[in-house]
């Protein structure tokens, strides 16, 4: 009977309709007294968001088409919910991501959006849409100047020279429409001329900058800097010792006529070599270009340099031509001028660059592949660099890394997106150091993007090569 009783009134507590602290139940023999606790009603709302572009308070959401999307996420703790837009009822959603089509008239549109539980608890959000085909939907761009140039890696640089004197933060707004407003961490720029602006921010600099820009629309952007003062005086004497090698190896022609010739390799290495002497702390005495070499060739190149180089010395090696991946025995492979296509005797393999990689004695070692299945020289891929580290820190750590054109199962095209954005990138760059991972960062967008065939590249540390782990980088040094 007890079993029973007690039986019920979990059944009834779970079905959340008795409100008594104290409950009593009588049988023939004797009275049963239970004092049970129960669960308060859900009177807890819905909660939602609505996915929205960066749109001032008090001013209509802008869209060009006459369909808006309405998304966003959703979660209540009874699970399902139903969303009604102007009264009318569009579906149905569990917890997690919502999205619904909804059909905009011309001019403004008032949207009241309600979602309710199942015990019709509810929640509710107004949005005004403005519908025209030529509205001003784009928020507003900012770019600094000297010496806030932005970085990709969302830290602004400082000259520790400059910081005794007044700091000017200038820049300049770019928008379709007229800007409202800029912003330097919450106080207001009186001055705004055609998107000019400076900000005096005298000799205290903060650790962190918020640029805010808004247009007569609404539209608003911001970025957030982290900023770094960066001693260059001393920094330029602590690399003042540092000497930039780099060989490049371009193979177009091979002794097999069974292996094709590749039409742009030595004319990459060309280019590669110019970019890196004009416009980078690259002696021509220490570019040693290797046009069709054999194996043999190769291997000598690499010894010399074995037995040369030192701490004091950066090694950027580059190669462009036919590469092979043995998937039986997981070993990538170069195929210099003389390699045949069934014998294997004059191929190079991964393991043997590895070895020199690893007994060459410099502080940064940079590898650029330009081949099929280049991406088999890595073990594993890394996360990008702390964004917080400063440029003399990321030296300070020896490095072994490379950077290739595809992972270990792709081809690549002979005409190569990788290196034509390699040398484009390089050239394009004004900075005065260029990290490796912010050149990749660059190149991988644009090869995705533009290449014909399905083309990755990868960046990554060289496993048993002597590389220190994340905090290091090869840096380009501009002249």
């Amino acid at each position: 009977m007890k079993r029973l009783l007690l039986s019920l009134i979990i059944f009834l507590t779970v079905l959340n309709v008795f409100n008594y602290s104290q409950i009593k139940f009588y049988s023939k023999s004797n009275a049963v007294k239970l004092n049970v606790k129960m669960l308060p009603p859900d009177t807890i709302p819905p909660y939602f968001t609505v996915n929205l572009p960066n749109v001032l308070p008090g001013y209509s959401i802008n869209h060009r088409d006459s369909v808006f999307i309405l998304s966003g996420l959703v979660s209540d703790n009874l699970g399902k919910t139903r969303l009604y837009v102007n009264n009318n009822f569009v579906g149905t959603y569990q917890n997690g991501p919502y999205s619904v089509p909804i059909t905009l008239n011309k001019g403004d549109n008032l949207l009241t959006l309600l979602i309710m539980d199942k015990k019709n608890n509810k929640a509710e959000k107004k949005l005004r849409i403005h519908y025209d085909s030529r509205a001003d939907v784009n928020p507003p761009q900012i770019k600094l100047l000297p010496p806030f140039e932005q970085a990709n890696r969302g830290i602004q640089i400082i000259p520790k020279s400059l910081v005794a004197e007044n700091i000017i933060l200038s820049g300049k707004c770019f928008d379709e429409s007229e800007i409202l407003e800029i912003k330097v961490n919450g106080i207001a720029i009186d001055s705004i001329i055609d998107g000019n602006f400076y900000f005096n921010l005298g000799k205290q600099i903060p650790d962190t900058i918020l640029i805010f820009a808004s247009d007569i629309f609404g539209n608003f952007n911001e970025i957030n800097c982290i900023i770094k003062i960066e001693d260059f005086e001393n920094m330029n004497n602590d690399l003042s010792e540092i000497n930039y090698h780099a060989i490049l190896i371009g193979v177009e022609n091979y002794a097999d006529q069974r292996i094709n010739s590749l039409e742009y390799p030595i004319r990459d290495i060309e280019n590669l070599r110019r970019v890196l002497i004009d416009s980078y702390l690259f002696d021509k005495n220490k570019v040693i270009v290797l046009k069709n070499p054999k194996r043999s060739s190769i291997i000598s190149a690499f010894q010399n340099l074995r037995e040369t180089l030192t701490e004091k010395d950066n090694l950027l090696i580059f190669f462009a031509g036919h590469g092979y991946f043995d998937a039986d025995q997981d070993m990538g492979y170069w195929l210099p001028s003389d390699a045949t296509k069934d014998d294997y005797s004059n191929w190079l393999p991964n393991s043997t660059i590895r070895d020199f990689i690893r007994a060459i004695n410099t502080k940064h070692t940079l590898l650029l592949s330009d081949a099929c299945f280049a991406g088999s020289i890595f073990s594993s891929r890394e996360p990008l660099l702390d964004a917080s580290k400063s440029i003399l820190e990321i030296y300070k750590v020896r490095s072994r890394k490379a950077m290739t054109s595809g992972v270990k199962n792709q081809k690549v095209e002979d005409r190569s997106k990788f290196t034509e954005f390699l040398i484009k990138f390089l050239m394009e760059n004004k900075n005065k150091y260029l990290t490796t991972q912010e050149l990749f960062t660059k190149i991988r967008a644009a090869v995705l993007n533009n290449s014909r065939v399905s083309q990755t590249p990868e960046f990554g540390s060289i496993p048993f090569t002597g590389d220190e782990g994340l905090a290091g980088d090869f840096i380009f040094i501009h002249k």
